[in-house]
Order: structure tokens, then sequence, then C-alpha cells
């Protein structure tokens, strides 16, 4: 798809995460898969036409954490519905959340509730990678959806490019790129709306750093070359940002990913139960449950976050399957505590609230970590708060 050369021209954004309010999550907030795999899509494609670089960032968040989440490890399982505060992912029992989701909906299987996520789960990825560079204007290519890419494309001047993107990215935010181009043209990056404007640069051709000039509407940045092979090293910063919901609950960010609390995991496998045709003998439903309590609220202040190297560099080689358990190189840890949560229709209901502004825990604080959201297939990712820096006598209801 093309990009306006006049969406593309502009001055330098120092953008801001704004803080943002919605309903808190229950049992019957959830997301089906193929609605992930066809939101990346929509999302890029909205961005090539239109030109916001909110839905380009919007996109990420779908592709690096909706749709991975809803697929098991080894790609051999997948969810039909997911939801952000799932604990446990087995057949659910009694009064049905949906009148038309089965008590399998939230099981990994080859074809669990409905095949239609069976399909669609591998188109995903492909419809993101094909969708990752644009062309802008006469002169320009442009990185358009961030992630390990390569392209040769012939622009409408007759120039010849190709470019080679070498990262981790989301994992990390240090993309290194080999450019060679026939003639002169002009090639764009997209910013993030998250990037950290004072620590995030570009470097050319071994010439000193330069600070990022996106555009306030499409994100991207120009850069001008000449005839040849160049080298950029492009680092983004980041910072852990937090999504305020209703009734004081809080989703936490870093960069284009997601965290969420880690409740641990036991995996039973069984016989595909909603199959009727003949399946691989690797092709199991995943009976998941938590080790560790999962009601927990935690205190936004005291969340860290951690990486071998925010900056890796992209020779460093992530774990493989990366959507993991522990697989993914960067966590948050921080303190919480548990408190009285209930199930609603066999899932957690919606965020108890906060009694006079205060949120009581009924047990010690403990230590919490959190992981990427998509490597997690068993999650709490919107999360009460609470403040344990208050006396104990307003927080605790009991003196364990």
């Amino acid at each position: 798809m093309e990009m306006s050369r006049e969406a593309s021209l502009g001055m330098n954004a120092n953008q801001t995460v704004p803080r943002t309010e919605g309903n808190s999550c229950s049992a019957e907030s959830t997301s089906e898969l193929c609605t992930a795999v066809e939101t990346v899509y929509s999302l890029s494609y909205l961005y090539h036409v239109l030109g916001d670089s909110e839905f380009a960032d919007r996109c990420e968040l779908a592709a690096f954490n909706a749709l991975p989440v809803g697929f098991s490890s080894n790609h051999w399982g997948r969810q039909y519905i997911t939801l952000a505060n799932q604990p446990f992912s087995h057949r659910l029992e009694g009064p049905k959340m949906f009148w038309n989701v089965g008590d399998a909906g939230v099981v990994y299987g080859p074809d669990t509730n409905y095949p239609c996520c069976t399909v669609n789960t591998p188109q995903g990825v492909p419809k993101f990678l094909s969708a990752s560079f644009v062309s802008v204007g006469q002169d320009g290519l442009g990185h358009a959806l961030l992630g390990p890419a390569q392209v040769t494309a012939t622009l409408q001047n007759g120039a010849k490019v190709s470019i080679s993107c070498k990262t981790n990215y989301p994992f990390s935010h240090t993309l290194n790129y080999t450019i060679s181009a026939s003639s002169g043209f002009v090639f764009y990056v997209r910013v993030p709306s998250w990037h950290v404007r004072a620590s995030s640069y570009l470097t050319i051709n071994d010439a000193p750093p330069q600070t990022l000039a996106p555009d306030p509407h499409t994100g991207m940045t120009a850069i001008h070359f000449h005839a040849g092979t160049h080298e950029i090293d492009y680092v983004l910063s980041a910072a852990l940002r937090f999504t305020h919901r209703t009734d004081d609950t809080i989703s936490v960010y870093h960069g284009a990913l997601l965290y969420a609390l880690d409740v641990g995991q036991s995996i039973a496998h069984s016989e595909p139960s909603d199959s009727s045709s003949s399946l691989p003998s690797r092709a199991h439903d995943h009976i998941i449950e938590n080790r560790r309590p999962w009601n927990i609220a935690i205190d936004p202040s005291s969340l860290t976050f951690h990486a071998a190297s925010e900056n890796a560099s992209p020779d460093e080689l992530l774990q493989s399957p990366i959507w993991s358990p522990g697989a993914p190189p960067s966590y948050v840890t921080g303190k919480g505590c548990e408190i009285e949560w209930p199930l609603l229709k066999g899932m957690p209901a919606p965020v108890p609230r906060a009694v006079d502004g205060i949120r009581r825990c009924v047990g010690k604080a403990v230590d919490v970590v959190l992981r990427p959201y998509g490597s997690l297939k068993v999650h709490m990712a919107e999360l009460p708060t609470v403040d344990l820096n208050l006396r104990k006598e307003d927080w605790r209801k009991d003196d364990l």
C-alpha cells in the first residue's frame, strides 16, 4: 500500500500516553482469536490508507499480545476465546458465559468450540509481515510495522532498494538496518508513540547519534540517502506505563508489550474432544491450571522493569518458542497481596471495588512477577491496585 508524501512530512513530536478509562474485565468480557487476526490486518490497512500512527501502534499491540496469547507455545493448540483475566484454561461447568460459547471455549486445542480459529490463526503473522513496509510518494520506502523483516523494491523514481532489518523487537528496542540503493531515495521509519524522546536516537553510517523527528500524524521520521550501501542503528527507549481503568484497576505496558501477572501453570493433555476427524498425535487439548494465587492486587509504585538488556544486540538469540512462559527476556517485579475476589460463571468476576478508596488485603504482602502477556496462556492482565505504603491496619483484613 502507498502512504502519501504529504502525510509523511512534519516536525518533531514528543508524544505522551494519555490516561484512559474503561470498564473492568469480567468473565463476560472476552475476545475471539479470529478477531485478533482480523484486527491486525484491519489496523495495518487503515494505517496504510490514512497514515494515522495510532493505527500502527494498535496493530503492533494486537500482533504482539492478543494474537500470540491465543495459541499454545508449540502452535498445536489454540483457543476460541481469550480473557484478559484468565488464571486457568479448562472446561467450564455450570452457567455458560455466552449463549454461543461452549464449555471448551477457553481450552487450547486443535479445534475446540469452533474450527474457524484453527483456519485463521496462521494468517496473522504473514499478514503483519506483508504489511511491514510501505512505499511513500515517488522516492520513499518506509518501515511501518516494526520487527525483523527485509524488502526489495523498485520505487516509482526508478531506484532499486533493498532493506534488511535485524532486531529482536518487541523484546528489544534496537533495530539494525542494512540498506542498498541504486540511486537516491528517502527511507522512513516509524517512531511508536510510547518512545521516550530524550533517550531514543538514530545512528547513520557511524555518524554521531541524532534525535528522532517523527511526523506528528504518521509517526514516520525521514532519512535521505544517496546511492550505495548504508547502515542504521535505530534505538528506542521505553518506560513502564499504565492504562487506568475503572474500579482502580490497571494494565501494565512496556514498549509494545502488555505484561500480565504470572500465576504459574501445570499442563495436562487429553485427546481432542471436539474433533470429528483423525488428527496427528501431537494434537491435544491442553488443560492448564494455575499454581499460584490469581486474586492479587498490585502496588503500582513497587513495579520495576527488568531485561537482560533493554537494547540488547539483535545478534543475541531469543529462546524458541518465544511465546512460552519464561522465554521472553524481559519481566516486571513488584509487590502485591491477595484480596477477596470471587468467580463468576467459572472465571474471575468483575474486580471488587475499593471501599472508601482503600482496597483491603486478606494476606501479607507478597512478591509478584509480570511477564509478556502473549507468553502466559494463563494470566491476569487487568489488575486491581493497592497502596501497600498505607498503615497495615488500613489495608489488612486479618493479622496473618
